[in-house]
């Protein structure tokens, strides 16, 4: 065989390097089986780089790999994660849950400093009520029309 080599396969059993070889053998493509390089398991095979591109092509269908060039599908976008229900729009919002309970746990710890000991205990209740209306609010918002769901 002479000419420039190109590995088109790596098998990691006997059974596979017989398969892809039998294959080439069919297609009438001459083709060298050698040991992989040392210290990686298996077979390589190669052929002459003039039959490299019939021989990938017969290699990929053993493998189910499709190399042809196919015309891309039109794929419609993805549908949004959410819309409103009542009137159907896209433009979905999440109430920002969080922020809102650490603006009014900030606010409480700043009103528990500045009052007195008796205020603090209200101080506590509002956490505690926030915390609560975090768990009440709705957890989506139409921009739109300003309907808010779970």
């Amino acid at each position: 065989m002479s000419g420039k080599l190109v590995t088109i396969a790596k098998c990691s059993t006997e059974a596979e390097v017989d398969g892809v070889s039998a294959a080439l053998r069919l297609a009438a493509i001459e083709h060298v089986v050698r040991r992989a390089t040392i210290g990686a398991p298996g077979w390589e095979l190669a052929v002459r780089d003039v039959d490299s591109d019939r021989a990938d092509e017969i290699v990929n269908d053993i493998y189910g790999i499709n190399t042809r060039e196919a015309e891309a599908a039109v794929v419609p976008p993805p549908a949004p994660l959410q819309v409103c229900e009542s009137c159907g729009a896209t433009d979905i919002a999440r109430t920002p849950k969080l922020q809102i309970f650490l603006l009014g746990l900030v606010m409480s710890i700043g009103f528990a400093f500045v009052a007195d000991s008796k205020l603090s205990r209200v101080s506590f209740f509002l956490i505690a009520g926030l915390a609560i209306a975090m768990l009440v609010l709705d957890k989506w918002r139409c921009r739109e029309c300003g309907n808010g769901w779970k």
